[in-house]
């Protein structure tokens, strides 16, 4: 049996949610402003108990939104 079926290397790890801090990063924006979007309902949040996370797609979304012209 191989090792890597047991301990996925880090390519494998993709988190498929991202804290606040993770996605102002990725967007290279600050938290307030992800606060902010996500407050406009511009950025859908998922809640999990009181965390506030994002997806990957939803932040992909915003910015080909975005690059698109349509907000």
């Amino acid at each position: 049996m191989s090792t890597s079926l047991l301990t996925p290397t880090s390519e494998e790890l993709k988190p498929l949610l991202l804290t606040v801090e993770q996605a102002a990063r990725m967007l290279a924006i600050s938290r307030s402003a992800v606060y902010r979007l996500t407050w406009s309902r511009e950025l859908t949040p998922v809640h999990i108990g009181r965390s506030v996370r994002f997806t990957v797609a939803e932040l992909e979304r915003f910015t080909a939104e975005r690059a698109a012209g349509q907000r």
